[in-house]
């Protein structure tokens, strides 16, 4: 198993295959929240989530008598108050991702499948990313996908830890932050979607 310092460096030089630039390669390196190595010697690499601190809530019809009006701005006012709406907002991403292992919710039935990462060069990275497909999707959409293929249990089981790990994180984070900012630079709204 391979020390983060081995990984960084390795993810590195699989990221100069595209880019020479110092200023993208110092961008890579800050956008990575985590490195995991996969059974085959590629990497995984967790994108750093940003901090979600807009949050839009549509109404339809008019905002004369509306429910739909009072409701998003009642939501609009909430989120300006209550941490948990912060805190809901900004997991909502991991909680997509472990929805896709609970099968009352992904009833589709659809399969965690890995892809090779490209930015359009012509050597292969040793870079990858999740998706998750139906066994339809899964041949229908293959050349959307660099090397698709169906994920390993013991694929699934570094990334699904990855994904736990890197929710502990950013728990934190935002812990952290609602510690030094509170609610006061959350921008909370709501407007007419039937425009």
């Amino acid at each position: 198993m391979k020390t983060e310092k081995q990984l960084h460096e390795e993810y590195i030089q699989e990221i100069i295959k595209s880019w020479k630039d110092e200023r993208m390669l110092a961008y890579f390196s800050k956008m990575n929240s985590g490195l995991y190595e996969l059974p085959n010697g590629g990497i995984f690499a967790f994108e750093k989530l940003k901090i979600e601190k807009q949050f839009y809530y549509p109404y339809h019809d008019s905002m004369d008598n509306s429910k739909s009006f009072d409701k998003a701005n009642d939501l609009a006012e909430k989120a300006h108050n209550d941490t948990s709406v912060f805190i809901d907002k900004n997991m909502a991403w991991y909680k997509k991702f472990l929805d896709n292992f609970d099968e009352k919710i992904n009833y589709r039935n659809k399969k965690m499948c890995l892809y090779r990462t490209s930015y359009g060069e012509l050597e292969k990275m040793n870079l990858y990313e999740v998706v998750f497909l139906d066994n339809i999707q899964i041949e229908e959409e293959s050349n959307c996908y660099l090397d698709l293929k169906k994920a390993t249990e013991e694929e699934i089981a570094i990334i699904k830890g990855a994904y736990e790990k890197e929710y502990i994180k950013f728990s934190k984070r935002l812990a952290s932050y609602l510690k030094r900012y509170g609610l006061s630079k959350i921008e909370a709204t709501s407007y007419w979607a039937d425009r």
